[in-house]
């Protein structure tokens, strides 16, 4: 549902932005967990009218609840721009092609019929089909690369603005809470790369450790781990030992603080 999708993105968001305390989810650094204003409903109305066609329904909202670009896959979701001629021309695609090497310009022209929704790197950008018989699609422009083809969440299903922005979104977040998990667990930090690699790599654990623990993971360690990243892995471990202790001492000081709070209306309830 509709609504589910900007109720889900602000909750990962908020939760993003409180764990990744040093942005090192890739792109992150940019954006910040954070939205552009919203344009309003009369923003996108002339929009729509100026192009001639509705915006898909996930990014019409989150470009009007959420925020004109911001926080999102990657470097984040770019501003919509309010004139967009390529847009009066149907997307061309409903399957994966490779462009034609004798033609220079669909190598430089944008791709008619869909919006730039978030830059991957590389020469590499995600697209939102807005005409045509694709639209409402994701797609992937690698034309340098492979080719331009449909972001798909199984081998043939396209994806949606919605199901793509909280499909990477929730990734970056559930390695956090993973990751989490097994801190307060105390779990050893050579057990926690057992359990989460080969899906995450190792220099995503310790980085992401070293944010949860607002830890510079730019800094250097006393010493380098004798692994590839060592620099990271090496912060973890000057640096994890510490954090454990202070998270005991912060719990024991507030189970302190709720004893003697006990304690006292226990003795104004005998005394009343």
């Amino acid at each position: 549902m509709a609504d589910d999708f900007i109720e889900s993105a602000t909750a990962v968001i908020d939760r993003l932005r409180n764990l990744d305390k040093r942005r090192v989810v890739f792109g992150s650094e940019r954006h910040a967990y954070r939205f552009n204003p919203p344009l309003s409903p009369r923003q996108v109305e002339a929009f729509e009218a100026a192009h001639g066609m509705p915006l898909p329904t996930p990014y019409r909202r989150f470009v009007t609840e959420l925020g004109n670009g911001g926080a999102g896959p990657f470097y984040g979701v770019p501003p919509l721009e309010l004139k967009l001629p390529e847009l009066l021309r149907p997307f061309p695609f409903t399957q994966a092609t490779t462009l034609p090497d004798d033609d220079e310009a669909v190598w430089e022209d944008p791709i008619p019929g869909a919006i730039m929704i978030a830059e991957y790197g590389c020469g590499i950008y995600f697209l939102l089909v807005v005409r045509g018989e694709s639209a409402g699609q994701v797609w992937v422009d690698a034309r340098y690369e492979t080719g331009i083809s449909p972001a798909t969440d199984d081998p043939t299903t396209p994806v949606t603005f919605d199901v793509w922005w909280l499909g990477v979104m929730r990734e970056h977040l559930d390695r956090f809470e993973r990751v989490l998990a097994f801190m307060e667990a105390e779990t050893d930090h050579e057990e926690i790369h057992r359990h989460l690699e080969p899906r995450v790599l190792q220099l995503e654990v310790d980085t992401t450790m070293l944010s949860i623990m607002d830890r510079d993971p730019k800094a250097q360690p006393r010493v380098y781990a004798n692994k590839p990243w060592g620099q990271a892995c090496g912060l973890v471990e000057d640096h994890y030992g510490p954090w454990l202790r202070d998270r005991r001492r912060t719990h024991f000081m507030a189970s302190l603080s709720i004893g003697r709070t006990a304690k006292s209306e226990e003795f104004l309830l005998l005394h009343a």
